[in-house]
């Protein structure tokens, strides 16, 4: 059982407009007017197309972690949950401090935690609703009672590269000046009652390098990938190949799918990535005036994007105890998620 939803986002909002003036301030005296003047022209048609308006960036001041417990305390608060009684917490976000230990461990530290065990589950911005299938199936065991799934996505303001070098360049990192920060913590329950969670998972792992956050030795690894070796710790996309094969591979899937096709729909959200999954919901004749879309007023919130969409619409009215929901993920791998619950 979802007991809470809770977020947290930093304070600065930035819009289009800003975007487009930091880049072009970082490259007034690398490229001629005329090359900046489509630099410029090329990503605000970028960012109208998929529909991002504004996104929240950490001020100054304001710290990933502090987020993080913000949006833990109003969950665990929501759900009337004591330290004592979590079992585990589980870090979710692409956004880190270290790559080892796990994340979740500074959660369980801050937050009095003394009896969770902690751990991380990655899988890109569908690392959220994987976590959800990983813990139904811990609870299905019988050891956990409860457990809180946490993640914050706020490295997007040390991601983003302003300095262009060419065009190829610029197509690369357009999907990064879509990205959003944002917290959140969800507070899951074993109730020892039947429930209806289904899950599908679909990987096209000869997608993987269409979108990316390299390594320094991502050479040994893909070798054949010359535009990303130099492009360490930096998030890069080749965005219209990456739309096309979420658009196809989504609704190739929810087609395929028996479950998911024979319920209708009270709620639907997705991963935030623009108005792609506007789109795939039109193709698949989905009831769209159920979707609640953040893009607009958040960006790409990453692997927050569900459970921030599930905390507007609890606070919204659009989403009550009853209602069916169904969750759509594309995220990188390529892989292609869809949960649906009571």
């Amino acid at each position: 059982k979802i007991v809470s939803v809770s977020r947290s986002v930093p304070s600065k909002i930035v819009t289009n407009d800003d975007i487009v003036q930091w880049v072009h301030e970082a490259n007034q005296d690398r490229h001629p007017l005329n090359l900046r003047n489509r630099f410029e022209r090329r990503i605000r048609d970028f960012l109208e197309a998929g529909g991002t308006q504004v996104r929240h960036y950490r001020d100054d001041g304001e710290r990933s972690i502090d987020l993080a417990l913000a949006a833990t305390r109003q969950a665990m608060a929501k759900a009337g949950l004591a330290p004592e009684d979590v079992d585990f917490v589980t870090y979710v976000g692409v956004g880190r401090g270290w790559i080892e230990p796990a994340m979740a461990n500074l959660i369980q530290h801050k937050m009095g935690l003394r009896n969770a065990t902690g751990f991380d589950i990655l899988d890109a911005c569908a690392s959220w609703v994987r976590a959800l299938q990983i813990v139904h199936g811990l609870f299905k065991g019988g050891q956990y009672r409860n457990g809180i799934i946490v993640n914050w996505e706020c490295n997007w303001r040390e991601r983003l590269v302003l300095d262009i070098g060419d065009e190829a360049d610029l197509e690369r990192r357009l999907a990064s000046f879509t990205v959003g920060e944002a917290a959140t913590a969800t507070i899951v329950s074993n109730e020892n009652v039947e429930d209806d969670f289904y899950f599908t998972f679909k990987t096209f792992g000869e997608h993987l390098d269409l979108c990316m956050i390299p390594l320094g030795n991502v050479g040994e690894f893909l070798p054949e990938a010359n535009e990303i070796t130099e492009c360490h710790h930096q998030f890069v996309a080749r965005s219209p190949e990456l739309l096309k094969v979420a658009f196809k591979t989504a609704v190739e899937t929810y087609r395929g799918d028996s479950h998911l096709k024979s319920s209708e729909y009270d709620l639907i959200l997705s991963h935030a990535i623009g108005r792609a999954c506007w789109y795939i919901g039109r193709k698949l004749k989905l009831p769209m005036d159920n979707y609640l879309d953040t893009h607009p007023r958040f960006g790409n919130t990453v692997s927050a994007s569900v459970p921030v969409g599930m905390s507007l619409a609890l606070e919204e009215g659009k989403l009550n105890c009853g209602d069916k929901v169904l969750m759509v993920v594309p995220s990188a791998g390529f892989t292609i998620g869809y949960v649906s619950f009571t």
